[in-house]
């Protein structure tokens, strides 16, 4: 059977070979009567027409490759977004390559550099401790580059992330809104904005009501159901009366849910609790507890819309993008 050529795409559509290159590789698009793209669009669909792309690879100086890099891809969120933004990069045309720093600095820089020599077109990072430097150099070598969920405000680089700050404060009154008056916020011992932004938050609003107060749990990752363990000995076992908890990442979350079981703590009626972003292990939960959903498509779309936008060199209208989330019950299994 003879492979379909571009010539014989231009021939079907009554057009030149040129013009048929431009519309594939999405070129001159303000140029190109609209009926006449749509006319080479059809040809291309009935022919079962595929462009060679080592040849567009050559021609356009693109691999049509993008790298992602996540913190962790064991985390229920970083494969949920993975997965969004794999089928986005489809949508666009785009191979995606998929890497885990695992919280490391050192393999976060070893896996975009490996990336980059393996000449990706751009690249979407989720950021982890101590990498704002490195970010930084990306940008003065003008890598094409997002970042998503974590960012560095005073950083010029393109980021796709929720507004924490708000959400956290709609978290803390979800809880005053239930007479919760005596609460704690667990989050990690860290420089990240985004975290450090969901404490903020919360703290902010359990500030504004004085007959509330707030405490808030700085826990070290590596030593989480130590000192998770630790924190609930001194809320729990001190005749304290707390009585709203929240937690700033869902792993944070699962392991304070098992402090709570373990010590058979009742939820609702001892503490109320809101934990930060999915995870199927709430599931297993009978209890209810409220979480905030992310928009993680609409994080997915972005992030890789902005990439794009830089890879071809279009202006962007906005750089850093922000979106809500939302709070939602999870209720209780009997």
């Amino acid at each position: 059977m003879k492979k379909v050529s571009i010539k014989d795409v231009a021939q079907k559509a009554g057009v030149s070979t040129a013009l048929v290159s431009y519309v594939i590789n999405g070129r001159l698009q303000e140029r190109i009567n609209e009926q006449t793209a749509q006319k080479i669009k059809d040809a291309i669909k009935e022919l079962n027409y595929r462009p060679n792309r080592i040849a567009q690879s050559l021609k356009l100086q693109k691999t049509f490759t993008i790298g992602l890099i996540v913190p962790d891809i064991a985390n229920p969120f970083s494969s949920a977004v993975a997965r969004l933004i794999e089928d986005e990069a489809t949508k666009q045309e785009y191979s995606l390559l998929i890497a885990s720093s695992d919280e490391n600095i050192d393999k976060l820089k070893s896996i975009t550099e490996l990336f980059i020599n393996r000449q990706v077109d751009g690249l979407i990072i989720g950021a982890v401790e101590n990498s704002k430097a490195y970010i930084q150099e990306l940008t003065d070598r003008n890598i094409p580059l997002v970042l998503i969920d974590r960012y560095f405000s005073d950083v010029d680089v393109c980021s796709v992330s929720i507004d924490n700050f708000a959400i956290s404060g709609k978290a803390a009154q979800n809880l005053l809104d239930q007479g919760r008056k005596n609460v704690a916020v667990f989050s990690y011992k860290t420089t990240l904005e985004h975290l450090n932004a969901r404490v903020e938050g919360f703290e902010q609003t359990i500030a504004q009501n004085k007959e509330a107060r707030s405490q808030a749990f700085y826990i070290d990752e590596k030593l989480l159901p130590m000192q998770m363990s630790e924190a609930f000995d001194h809320l729990f076992e001190n005749n304290s009366h707390i009585d709203g908890l929240y937690f700033t990442t869902n792993k944070l979350a699962v392991e304070g849910i098992k402090q709570l079981i373990q010590r058979k703590i009742q939820v609702p009626e001892k503490v109320n609790i809101v934990a930060f972003d999915e995870t199927d292990a709430f599931d297993l939960y009978t209890s209810p507890l409220y979480y905030i959903q992310q928009p993680l498509q609409l994080l997915a779309e972005t992030s890789v819309d902005l990439l794009t936008q830089q890879i071809d060199n279009n202006p962007i209208a906005e750089k850093k993008v922000q979106f809500e989330s939302t709070l939602i019950l999870k209720k209780s299994i009997h």
